[in-house]
């Protein structure tokens, strides 16, 4: 009974350093998930103003081509 407790004791402790050992790997990974964060954030706004960019381009060229199909269209009638 002895044994089979002295042995268990030392499974835990070989499992509980192994703990340690993955903890002390994972701190630089969640540093730099956290860091990548606060960059995807930034990244999120601008790709935000990217697409608000883009619709209002999108706006503009669909005025534009309407402004160019109604002068032509009025030259023809005037013509």
């Amino acid at each position: 009974m002895k044994i089979d407790q002295t042995r268990l004791d030392q499974e835990l402790d070989f499992i509980l350093s192994q703990q340690r050992e993955l903890e002390d790997m994972l701190t630089p990974v969640e540093q730099s998930v956290n860091e990548l964060s606060a960059v995807s954030t930034y990244q999120q706004h601008a790709d935000i103003e990217r697409e608000h960019t883009y619709v209002c381009l999108s706006v503009c060229l669909s005025v534009c081509i309407s402004l160019s199909l109604y002068l032509s269209v009025r030259a023809c009638v005037c013509q």
